[in-house]
């Protein structure tokens, strides 16, 4: 199954590729060429380092490549009913009566330290919750305890 991404994050991804080919590549050319003047390259800690990043940038290069190549686009879902990707949903906690509210994005657009936090649909709560609709329960496992969160809201 291919990755979803919104055309906005596709579009941030297209652009650091093309930085990297160009400005990265000839930017990491240049520091490998500086570090040479240093001397002897076996004992030269600075080629060293430039050689690494070097292998880093390709390393990113091509996990991008890949990422675009395999990638769907989809629509963030607005006024949808039911959980779906780019859906904001208010759950709340039935044990505790904690409310926490979470967006529906694709794997690479994960942040969990943002307000709502962006979770993946491929998570254990977004897999939980993908699919249902407010007023409905739905169980997972976090950190070996069964909760049971009901959906309050879906935006």
């Amino acid at each position: 199954m291919a990755a979803k991404i919104t055309a906005g994050k596709k579009q941030a991804f297209e652009e650091e590729l093309r930085y990297l080919k160009n400005e990265g590549r000839q930017d990491a050319v240049k520091k490998i060429q500086e570090a040479r003047a240093f001397g002897d390259l076996s004992e030269n800690y600075e080629y060293k380092i430039a050689r690494e990043e070097q292998g880093k940038l390709e390393t990113r290069i091509v996990e991008l490549e890949s990422i675009l190549a395999s990638c769907e686009v989809y629509e963030p879902a607005k006024g949808s009913k039911v959980v779906a990707l780019g859906s904001v949903v208010t759950v709340e906690d039935i044990d505790t009566e904690k409310r926490s509210v979470f967006e529906i994005v694709g794997v690479y657009e994960s942040d969990p330290n943002t307000t709502p936090k962006k979770i993946s649909d491929e998570s254990p709560i977004g897999k939980v919750l993908m699919g249902h609709e407010k007023d409905d329960e739905v169980d997972f496992v976090h950190k070996g305890r069964t909760v049971t969160y009901c959906i309050v809201d879906i935006k």
